[in-house]
């Protein structure tokens, strides 16, 4: 089955996309992949973990709104369709189920150190300042109505099956020919001459009335106005309210005698260690210390492989491997320890420092107590504050009475659709930039208000849907106008395409060129010289699809025709090859195609890895939900 789904990654726009999966994902993390409502129909079952049906839409859902936003105005269902997106969110998803397992049965265990990190580095976990939020974290949770011990959990994994993928995809040697090529085929150059057929010299009959009502009737879609909604709506950050928060004295220290174990520091050592990948390598660096040899000197002489991360800082006894604990703790100052084994190889440690244990004083822990205790105060202050807003409105309250009750200014926006624009196709004003702010507006029923929603950086919002207009079509008298150039339009750009369709054909001899160019009224341009890569030649912005056919061409030959962004369409004939400039290599070229090459290879090597666990454990797929319908799979 593994097979199946990678084969559909097989050609350069699904690996393209594979990409974007696979960076999406390390963006998000692991939240959308943590609710669940109870539903117990999978779409997939790898090894002993099961792939939800509501974990892939959910996947889908994300990864379709991605790519939509990708491709901007450009979108369309088509274009969507031919990407097979729902195959390629299933395959990643299997993925990172497969090295789930891996890392699991290989007994990688990332440390409360790692995870924390991780969780502590997340942008959506920060404030505006670009520091952790607690807050924002908690929040987090409850939006996803999850726990924070089983979103540690699933991180925890998430990290280890990354530690695989890591490994597998470091450092690959390139073949430096295969760079020299790349790079000379993207730095050669092209000269070319366009002869462009203009719309202006193609007569356009303006149509009749049946004409364009049969148009209309026949492109409804290009007629119809969304749905637009009028939004008001109240805001307000939790520092705002957490500003107000007051600790006293006694909160402090009571505080302090209460969680005097927190204050309280382990023994720590200064510890230095030597990592060999065989007993007997080990064996005679220990003899040569213990002959006199410095530590120092033994690290540089003696083959280990941790060249560049001798040293390990100040160390607790649970941050070391579990068979040097004892040993290394029960070392005198400046002391070494006898070859130890580990999973990593063999180890000799040395302890260049002793700090015993102490409690710190209350302080010296007066600030960070403080700090939490504000923040608790804050958090039940914040607490209050949502549900007493929540519990007006529930009451009767309409939301300008209970923003006036609460000190809250109240804000309007609207009419606006799905996308954030205005029936004039501008962008709404007023629009503000909250997470999720349309998605729930266009979930909240009219004349009613949202719930609380909590946005990035602290920032909190609920909002009150004030009127719909519903998605309608416009009558053919208000779009008359628009129906008639949008027919003429179809209508020029179809007898553009024949034309032009024909003309290639017949420019494709050249010794026709000279009387077609006179008959057909061609516009004559010289563009180049310039790369495939380059987005204009002069002031022509070319289509890529023109610049690919010309660099498929030899001097003399002619391409096919192209529509240009005026509705023009060009012919080009290419004029003279440039070879890349070998004398003057561009360094930062050369290191992105090294780049660009060594991916591909580390992402062939995942691949291959992927499918290797495939074997390992078996995959099945409920194709049956797979190739259902997207709408009808999400309800």
């Amino acid at each position: 089955m593994l097979n199946e789904l990678r084969s559909l990654a097989g050609n350069l726009g699904a690996k393209l996309l594979l990409a974007f999966l696979v960076i999406t994902f390390g963006i998000w993390g692991i939240g959308d992949m943590l609710r669940h409502n109870g539903r117990n129909v999978n779409i997939a079952t790898v090894g002993d973990k099961n792939i939800s049906l509501e974990e892939y839409q959910r996947s889908l859902r994300r990864e379709t709104e991605n790519v939509r936003q990708a491709i901007g105005e450009n979108y369309s269902p088509e274009m969507l369709k031919t990407l097979d997106l729902p195959h390629h969110v299933l395959h990643d998803l299997v993925t990172q189920t497969l090295l789930k397992l891996e890392s699991a049965s290989l007994q990688i265990v990332p440390s409360d150190t790692d995870v924390v990190r991780r969780i502590r580095s997340n942008q959506r976990f920060q404030d505006s300042k670009g520091n952790f939020d607690k807050n924002i974290f908690e929040a987090f949770l409850r939006n996803n109505g999850i726990s924070e011990k089983i979103y540690v959990d699933h991180l925890r994994q998430d990290i280890a099956s990354g530690i695989i993928a890591d490994t597998l995809m470091a450092s690959v040697p390139l073949p430096e020919t295969a760079v020299q090529t790349l790079y000379e085929a993207r730095n050669q150059e092209r000269t070319a001459t366009l002869y462009i057929l203009g719309t202006s010299s193609i007569p356009t009959a303006k149509p009749d009335d049946a004409q364009v009502e049969a148009y209309y009737h026949a492109h409804e879609n290009e007629f119809k106005a969304p749905e637009y909604r009028s939004i008001s709506y109240v805001s307000f950050t939790n520092a705002d309210v957490q500003a107000k928060a007051t600790v006293s004295e006694d909160e402090l220290k009571g505080a302090y005698q209460e969680r005097i174990d927190e204050f309280k520091k382990p023994e720590r050592r200064v510890v230095d260690q030597l990592i060999y990948d065989s007993e007997d390598k080990a064996k005679k660096a220990a003899a040569m210390l213990k002959a006199g040899t410095s530590f120092d000197q033994v690290a540089k002489t003696t083959p280990i492989i941790n060249k560049n991360a001798t040293s390990m800082g100040k160390t607790q006894r649970d941050q070391l491997v579990e068979s040097a604990e004892d040993a290394v703790f029960s070392l005198p100052k400046d002391g070494f320890t006898d070859p130890i084994q580990s999973p990593f190889g063999w180890h000799i440690f040395r302890v260049t420092a002793i700090e015993p244990p102490a409690t710190a004083s209350f302080e010296e822990s007066r600030a960070a107590i403080e700090k939490d205790l504000k923040q608790k105060s804050g958090e039940e202050a914040l607490n209050k504050m949502a549900n007493s807003l929540e519990d007006s409105l529930a009451g009767g309250s309409t939301l300008p009475e209970a923003a006036k009750e609460f000190g809250l200014t109240i804000h309007t926006v609207g009419p606006l659709d799905r996308a954030g624009r205005s029936p004039d196709d501008s962008p709404a004003k007023g629009l503000p930039e909250f997470d999720k702010f349309i998605d729930t507006a266009f979930k909240t029923e009219e004349k009613t208000e949202s719930s609380l929603v909590s946005s990035k950086g602290g920032l909190n919002y609920l909002l009150r849907v004030d009127s719909i207009t519903p998605a309608h079509l416009r009558n053919l008298a208000e779009v008359k106008s628009q129906a008639t150039a949008n027919l003429q339009r179809q209508e020029l750009n179809k007898h553009m395409a024949a034309l032009a369709e024909d003309l290639a054909k017949k420019f494709s001899v050249a010794s026709t060129r000279e009387a077609l160019i006179t008959s057909d009224k061609l516009k004559i341009s010289p563009v180049g010289p310039f790369k495939q890569s380059d987005q204009k030649s002069g002031e022509l912005k070319l289509p890529q699809s023109l610049k690919a056919d010309i660099f498929s061409h030899k001097p003399g030959e002619s391409t096919s025709a192209y529509p240009l962004d005026n509705g023009d369409y060009a012919i080009a004939v290419v004029k003279d090859i440039i070879p890349a400039d070998k004398s003057s290599k561009n360094d930062k070229a050369l290191a992105d195609i090294r780049e660009e090459i060594g991916n591909a290879a580390r992402h062939e090597i995942l691949e291959e890895y992927t499918r290797y666990l495939g074997g390992k454990y078996a995959i099945t797929v409920n194709q049956s939900l797979l190739e259902a319908p997207s709408d009808n799979a999400a309800e």
